[in-house]
């Protein structure tokens, strides 16, 4: 059975974390996982969990407790093998039981019961489309493709960011966008969030492009010829809309496919990489 250890040397069966629900709200928000399970062990085999001190105690919204103070001395960690977007809550309230004498393997139930549970539950439905990357700008200008909490920042540097607008320019083609529209009229992105905001960037001339072919090199988009202009504004950008169905109480269905977009994808190609 594999092992898995985060930078702070905590250590955990990697089959109890990919059991674990997904949830990113509270004072869990971005703990690591391996930590949490490890510090609720620790504080069941100390019987540490008092439930009389509501203050103190935080549920998750699968029902899960932990003490709150734990939680939030936990270190962050987004390491995609590492459990990223599972609950800290349920990893403490799960390490909590075998600390008080359960067997670590209580998780095996869990687990399944999970994967049966995504396989019953989660109605998730798809449609493509496109737009003009003239046209996407405006919408994130306006608000109404914005990056949700989950997302990770922006990280991209100049040139990654030019070498995007480069392709786009050339047209040559760039994987698609995937969206998900939230309770109102607006969309948020699950994957695509270092192109978009690239491309918004680069419209608000807030960088030239760097390392480019010399046509369009150390310029910023106000400055470009006309027809590399037309070129960006009129690229059609393919869009994967998301939609969850079932459940509709949340949106665990969505963080999942954002996870295996990020975890579980190909190696793109020199050509891919690009975009």
């Amino acid at each position: 059975m594999s092992e898995l250890t985060c930078d702070k040397g905590s250590k955990v069966s990697s089959h109890l974390i990919d059991g674990l629900n997904i949830n990113q709200g509270g004072s869990g928000r971005h703990r690591c996982v391996i930590c949490a399970y490890t510090y609720g062990k620790e504080d069941g085999e100390k019987k540490q969990l008092d439930f009389e001190d509501e203050n103190n105690i935080e549920t998750c919204v699968h029902d899960k407790k932990a003490i709150k103070s734990r939680i939030k001395s936990i270190h962050e960690n987004q390491a995609p093998t590492q459990g990223r977007h599972k609950c800290a809550i349920c990893a403490y309230s799960f390490g909590y039981k075998a600390g008080l004498g359960g067997s670590e393997n209580d998780f095996d139930e869990f687990s399944n019961t999970n994967e049966v549970d995504d396989n019953e539950i989660y109605g998730i439905s798809t449609y493509g489309t496109s737009a003009e990357v003239i046209t996407v700008f405006n919408r994130l200008n306006r608000g109404t493709y914005y990056v949700p909490k989950f997302q990770r920042d922006f990280v991209w540097k100049i040139p990654q960011s030019s070498s995007l607008i480069e392709s786009l320019i050339m047209q040559l083609p760039i994987p698609a966008i995937f969206l998900a529209k939230d309770d109102g009229e607006k969309s948020y992105i699950i994957d695509g969030q270092q192109r978009l905001t690239s491309i918004k960037n680069f419209y608000n001339n807030e960088f030239a492009l760097k390392d480019t072919i010399k046509a369009i090199n150390g310029k910023k988009y106000s400055e470009l010829d006309e027809k590399y202009k037309n070129r960006l504004d009129e690229y059609a950008l393919q869009l994967i809309i998301v939609n969850q169905e079932k459940p509709d109480d949340n949106n665990d269905g969505i963080y999942k496919i954002f996870e295996r977009i990020n975890t579980a994808g190909t190696k793109l190609s020199p050509q891919e990489i690009r975009s």
